[in-house]
């Protein structure tokens, strides 16, 4: 149960850091190079993937998520575990799956 409870939690993790700090850079590198669709969308993924601005909330919020993850108390471990990592997860998987279907769907014609 840890490695599953270690695993959503980084998941979590990742996909939150990366959806509050791509969201300044991606509308402001937008703005700068008037790039659209899926051209702007990977530039402000690659940038905000690669700046310690993302990392070190990510570090925090697995941190976090892990330790909600490890409490005794049910009612708390499932508002400050479960919810959240199900709430983050399943649309940043979805995205991910989408943005993945829409490269394929592009390579193929």
């Amino acid at each position: 149960m840890t490695y599953v409870r270690g695993a959503l939690s980084a998941a979590a993790a990742i996909f939150l850091a990366l959806t509050l700090t791509m969201m300044g850079t991606t509308f402001r590198g937008v703005a700068a190079s008037k790039a659209t669709g899926l051209g702007a969308l990977a530039a402000g993924v690659v940038e905000a993937a690669l700046s310690p601005l993302f990392w070190i909330p990510a570090i925090l919020f697995c941190a976090f998520f892990f330790w909600a993850g490890g409490q005794d108390n049910r009612v708390r471990r499932v508002l400050l575990f479960w919810v959240p990592t199900i709430l983050i997860c399943v649309p940043g998987l979805g995205l991910a799956a989408l943005i993945g279907f829409v490269v394929l769907l592009a390579r193929q014609g």
